[in-house]
């Protein structure tokens, strides 16, 4: 028997840190009957029994050794056949690789017959009638031994065991190996084979892939296994010292990753390409990317043919990912410029952002999140107009007080699957370095309101002269220009406050009150029984004036409120005459940049690979 030796010395000889674990006869013949590829009756199990030894010999499936003594028992498992008291144990195990049980099924897939024999032609029947005799005459004799043990008469056995030879050797004969033989027999050869140079390169390949990401779909153990033993304290250090190796072979690639290698992945992956796109299943579309990311055990749990695609998916994302890190290009797309595989990640944090991009692509997720944590009444109605009318959705959160955004931002970095962003206003230089030292990025400051920065003069004038319109108000002209007057200080205020913060240098005035206060306060001190009028729930005190905390208050939330209504027509405005938001933005807009990135970070990779 073809033995691929080549293949075992780089298992063997690669990765000083993990191998697969290899599996005997008896293991193939486990999984293709716990994966429902056959069914539990002998009869079936010794079809496939002899359909790999066709395999072998048309040398398509050639052991990478038969020699037990070379290996570690972990990597393999001992295959002790318990037959009435006797460990029949053989002095041959030829050991395979995990993914060579896939080639089986390749095979075995594309030979027209699902049920066996598989083929129906003569010379396959023939051939399959002298391999069937082999396996009878070879339980038989093991049969004797086992009554010959245990003292029971052998007579009846020995006289099946003669006519089992009898037949075998009136039709016994010569078949040659290789494509000899599989030309002889009329066997399709598929359209995807495994040879010995694509395992040597797979080897290879699952080697830097481990362990995150390098997982087989089988009902077995076919992990990847340290190449020692690790205790509990020494993981880390393993760990490290692996990702020290990977990423010199990554380094130095050149020197280990033949030029031969890279050709096999490219021609590799088209072809398990065009064998996936046979496949019907709902896992074709982009349920594989679900898939791929839940528990090893839950994939262990899909059989037959889908679990035969599903490890087709798998080869082919582990080859186009380490070809991306080798070469800098995606198989799936050949555009310019590269596009980065949408299922690449490099360490545990691109993996987290690609396992949120998928929970928001299925609508897994059980909350927001994207939320805009913002201080006020004001700005959750102008911002929530304007999300609702952008593409881009995202939650807009009152937190009812800056003091509160301590809070909010504790949850979300608790919960770890959030892009969250607060928006503040000025209060002094000092309230200002701290909330920068202590959100960073994540974080904007309006100077020193939303109201007064994103707003001008006289868009504010005219929301209050419809305001103070609605509360039966007359403001003759002389207050009226007192009131622009103050809204224009106001601005100049903010403007030059901005302008000493964007060039680091210290305000030279400690704040400014904005046009909100400017106009509430207006309102609080000269009308108070219209606006109690207007708000009967604003009480006056026995003066007639609006003087206790709690009334400012409520004066205070009455006031933004319908301020905001007012002010947001001219957002509508401006998102109707520029969609695209291409010139004359909202300084918000500017502002909230940042947290629009990251959000579109999660949502490219989620939308990315709704095309494919």
């Amino acid at each position: 028997m073809k033995i691929w030796e080549n293949a075992f010395e780089i298992w063997k000889n690669f990765c000083p840190y993990y191998r697969r674990r290899l599996l005997s006869r008896e293991d193939l013949l486990s999984w293709a009957t716990e994966a429902n590829f056959i069914d539990r009756f002998s009869h079936r199990q010794e079809h496939f029994k002899i359909f790999i030894t066709l395999l072998n010999e048309m040398e398509v499936l050639c052991p990478l050794t038969r020699n037990r003594e070379l290996l570690d028992p972990r990597f393999y498992e001992e295959p002790g056949v318990i037959r009435l008291g006797i460990i029949d144990e053989p002095q041959d195990l030829d050991l395979y690789h995990p993914i060579q049980f896939i080639e089986i099924i390749n095979w075995l897939i594309q030979s027209r017959y699902s049920s066996i024999p598989y083929y129906k032609n003569a010379e396959y029947l023939e051939y399959y009638n002298l391999r069937y005799l082999e396996i009878k005459t070879i339980d038989m004799k093991r049969t004797i031994k086992q009554l010959e043990y245990h003292g029971i008469d052998t007579s009846q056995s020995e006289r099946a065991l003669k006519e089992y030879e009898e037949q075998y050797n009136s039709i016994n004969k010569d078949y040659p190996k290789g494509n000899d033989l599989r030309r002889l027999l009329k066997i399709r050869s598929p359209m995807w084979k495994l040879n010995e140079e694509k395992l040597k390169t797979w080897i290879k390949i699952e080697s830097l892939i481990a362990p995150i990401g390098s997982e087989i779909v089988a009902p077995l153990n076919v992990n990847l296994v340290p190449t020692r033993k690790v205790s509990e304290d020494d993981v880390y250090e393993f760990n490290k010292a692996y990702k020290d190796w990977r990423d010199n072979i990554m380094k130095y690639h050149q020197n280990y990753i033949k030029f031969k290698d890279i050709k096999l992945m490219e021609k590799w992956t088209y072809d398990l390409y065009r064998r996936i796109s046979d496949d019907k299943s709902p896992i074709s579309s982009n349920w594989i990317d679900l898939i791929e990311v839940v528990s090893p055990h839950l994939c262990s749990r899909f059989k037959g043919k889908v679990s035969y695609y599903l490890n087709l998916h798998f080869l082919r994302r582990n080859i186009i990912r380490i070809y991306w890190v080798l070469k800098g290009k995606n198989l799936e797309y050949l555009g310019s410029p590269p596009r980065r595989p949408h299922f690449f990640y490099k360490d545990s944090e691109e993996f987290i952002l690609y396992l949120r991009s998928i929970l928001l692509f299925f609508g897994l997720n059980p909350s927001h999140s994207f939320i805009l944590y913002v201080p006020g009444k004001t700005e959750e109605v102008i911002l929530q107009e304007y999300v609702e009318r952008r593409w881009l959705k995202f939650l807009i959160k009152n937190m009812r007080g800056e003091d509160k955004s301590s809070f909010y931002k504790r949850v979300c970095e608790d919960i770890g699957d959030k892009e969250f962003f607060f928006l503040f206003d000025f209060h002094d230089l000092r309230n200002y370095k701290e909330k920068i030292t202590k959100y960073g990025e994540n974080c904007a400051f309006f100077i020193p309101d939303f109201i007064t920065e994103n707003f001008s003069v006289e868009q504010v004038f005219d929301a209050f002269l419809s305001i103070v319109i609605s509360l039966g108000i007359n403001v003759n002209e002389v207050n009226k220009e007192k009131i622009l007057e103050s809204l224009k200080k106001e601005k100049e205020k903010s403007i030059k406050i901005i302008k000493e913060l964007e060039s680091n240098s210290s305000p030279s005035i400690a704040s400014a009150k904005g046009f909100e206060k400017v106009l509430i306060k207006y309102l609080r001190d000269n009308f108070p029984r219209e606006v109690n009028m207007k708000f009967p729930f604003i009480l006056l005190d026995e003066n007639g004036y609006i003087t206790e905390k709690n009334q400012k208050s409520k004066l205070k939330q009455e006031l933004k409120k319908i301020l905001a209504g007012n002010l947001k027509t001219h957002l509508i405005e401006s998102l109707e005459n520029d969609p695209k938001r291409k010139e004359n933005k909202f300084p918000f807009e500017v502002k909230i940049e940042p947290f629009i990135n990251n959000i579109l970070q999660v949502i490219n990779i989620a939308s990315y690979w709704s095309s494919f």
